[in-house]
Order: C-alpha cells, then structure tokens, then sequence
C-alpha cells in the first residue's frame, strides 16, 4: 500500500499529478550504488563512506551523479502531465536498477502511459474515498491541498492561513506551495498544483 493514493481532486486536475516511486527490490537482487562503486571505485567508495558515515550517502551518490548513482532517479518523482510520466517511465526502464516503481495517479491515464511503453502493472491498487464522519473533514478545496503529502504534514490550517496571505498580497502562490511543500518530508507535494488550487483554499 502506497501513501500516494489519496489525492482528492477533479480528474482534469488530477490529469497533472502523478506520483512516481522506485524501491529497493530485494527480491530481484540488482546491485545497489553503494555496490557498484565500491566495486568499481573502492578508494572512493571508503572516503565517502568516512565523510557520511553511511548517512545520506544514497541521495548524496542520487543527486551527484557519481559513478555507481543512477543520476536524477530519484526514489520520488512527482510529474505533471502524461508526457512527463511517459519519459520518466522510459528513463527508468533504460536504467534498469531492478527496483520496484510504484505510479500514482488517474488510473486510465496512468494505464495508458503504460501502454505507449508496452507496460504491464503487476500490482493496481484503488483508493476506495473517505468513510465515517466526514463532516469533520476540511473542505474539499483545503483536502485537495493537504492530500497531496501522503503523511498529512502540511496541515488544513497551514493551507488557510497562507491561502489568505496570497488572498491579501503578503505572499504569491508559488511562495506559499513551496513553504507547504518544504514539509513534505517524502517530497511528493505537487506545489505546481498547490499553486494552481490556493485560490479556492482560504474562503
């Protein structure tokens, strides 16, 4: 199950925000970077080893794109519209890390990415809405925002109070996306349509 499932919206405002996640697969044992270049490089290898003592090494290797890192694959990429997700999807094929990739999103637009790329899913899961009392649920407009981080750190208060400073001019709308956006620790906040959806989020 995947955290990225419960975006609320209007399908031609999902039709801009697909999420795409790629895991470590154990099972198909493909060799991690830290492998690949210890193997290739060992010297390097054990000097990044002792300046991050294991810790960010993955993303330093990710974002650097030293050999032995699959360069701009990063574990979470958002896209914004079928194209995008297409090529993205493409790039991960060519790279063939062997690890899972997990995509979020409408599912006859997703589906139809697939198809372009002669792609099957192995898995498909639906989210199935909201049960139980849902009148103590924000409003749509303000769960359309707070959704888009899987872990609900960006909170329906937070939406408000920053839609009302772009309502009143302390603040764009691309400010205020990037401020909800910085506390989305997995870095699937879509701020392109969090900008796009302030407007409605304050009244």
């Amino acid at each position: 199950m995947t955290h990225t499932l419960h975006r609320h919206g209007a399908d031609d405002n999902l039709e801009r925000d697909f999420v795409v996640l790629t895991l470590e697969n154990r099972a198909r044992v493909a060799p991690s970077r830290r492998e690949r270049l210890e193997a290739r490089f060992p010297r390097v290898y054990g000097l990044l080893k002792r300046v991050f003592f294991g810790l960010g090494l993955d993303r330093f290797l990710n974002r650097a794109g030293l050999p032995g890192g699959d360069a701009g694959l990063d574990w979470t990429k958002v896209c914004h519209s079928r194209d995008e997700l297409r090529a993205h999807l493409e790039r991960l094929r060519r790279a063939d890390t062997g690890r899972s990739v997990v995509v979020s999103g409408v599912f006859e637009a997703v589906n139809a990415c697939l198809s372009d790329l002669d792609l099957r899913p192995h898995t498909v899961q639906y989210s199935l809405g909201c049960f139980g009392r849902t009148e103590r649920l924000p409003r749509e407009e303000t769960l359309e925002i707070t959704t888009l981080c899987g872990h609900h750190l960006v909170s329906p208060r937070l939406v408000e109070k920053l839609a009302r400073d772009v309502d009143a001019g302390d603040a764009t709308r691309e400010e205020a996306a990037a401020a909800m956006g910085d506390l989305c620790l997995c870095r699937i906040f879509n701020e392109r349509r969090a900008a796009e959806l302030l407007a409605g989020a304050g009244r």
